[in-house]
């Protein structure tokens, strides 16, 4: 018996669900999926009708106020009919046996299943979003062998099954505003509440890709999220953009780096937004600016690119 959960935002998952759906049929295993669109102005009332009136077990609603990608979750979670939760993004692709490799695991219990994401081989061909591409084929998608060898570590919610139980005895963190570091920390408390995570090989795909400007302004509220996290003494050196933090903090050149990031923010945004751009550089950019945000006096300040 399982609940799959995907939370949505203005993004039309009918793709996903029909492939779930038939896939969850095969198996005679009771199901139900959940839809739960955090757009309190979403236009996609009509297609979750559709959903909802085509197939058996299929549950869809919009929020009627916006609750961030933690909480949504969480209500998913909260409202959900049976004990164990499949959690996927709106806009994974599965392959025809997805549901079939995690069948086993549907029926344990007490165990976090991480299936794991992929990037295409090929690079995309609009340069714009060659930076995205580039962190999630190199840093995103390894096999499970090499992710667990250190399950906490690169925790990601795309596509994993965990208890009902446990997912909402998870602690909310005020200092995550939006996107970013929702997923580190999720691995970071399951870590020290005992909860073992399995990781095996039964990665998504993504539909949407951001282009660089987006995800760098992603990046940059995430980088916002993790200094709240340090100055509440939440984090440790599991984190790896934490533990580089630490060591450039000794040398005493965090204050200048950060000056750099800030005075040539749009020189390094127009250069991560060309062509196989350099990674080295976007590592920079995220440390100057965490530099930055953990050293404002009076408070973060809200940032854009």
């Amino acid at each position: 018996m399982i609940s799959v959960l995907i939370p949505t935002y203005r993004f039309d998952p009918t793709v996903l669900v029909n492939e779930l759906h038939r896939q969850l049929t095969v198996t005679g295993l009771s199901f139900e999926i959940c839809i739960a669109d955090d757009a309190p102005d979403s236009p996609l009332s009509n297609e979750y009708q559709d959903l909802c009136h085509s197939l058996h077990h299929v549950r869809a609603s919009i929020r009627e106020v916006n609750l961030g990608a933690f909480e949504n979750r969480r209500r998913l979670a909260e409202d959900a009919v049976y004990d164990r939760l499949l959690y996927l993004d709106e806009d994974a692709i599965i392959d025809a046996t997805f549901i079939q490799r995690y069948t086993t695991h549907f029926k344990e219990k007490g165990n976090v299943v991480q299936g794991g994401a992929r990037f295409a081989k090929e690079k995309p061909s609009n340069k714009t979003h060659h930076l995205r591409w580039k962190v999630g084929k190199q840093r995103e998608s390894s096999h499970a062998d090499k992710r667990q060898s250190n399950p906490y570590a690169g925790f990601i919610t795309c596509n994993f099954i965990i208890d009902k139980h446990v997912l909402l005895k998870l602690p909310r963190h005020k200092e995550i505003k939006g996107y970013g570091h929702e997923d580190t920390m999720m691995g970071y408390d399951l870590k020290y509440a005992f909860v073992p995570i399995v990781h095996i090989d039964n990665p998504i795909g993504h539909l949407q890709m951001d282009d660089a400007e987006t995800y760098l302004i992603k990046t940059r509220k995430g980088v916002a999220n993790l200094a709240r996290l340090i100055k509440a003494g939440k984090v440790d050196e599991d984190i790896r953009l934490y533990r580089f933090y630490k060591k450039i903090k000794k040398t005493g050149s965090g204050k200048l780096l950060a000056t750099y990031v800030y005075n040539n923010n749009d020189a390094i945004v127009r250069k991560l937004s060309k062509e196989n751009p350099p990674l080295r550089l976007f590592d920079l950019y995220k440390m100057g600016w965490l530099f930055y945000e953990v050293n404002q006096k009076n408070g973060l300040k809200q940032t854009t690119v």
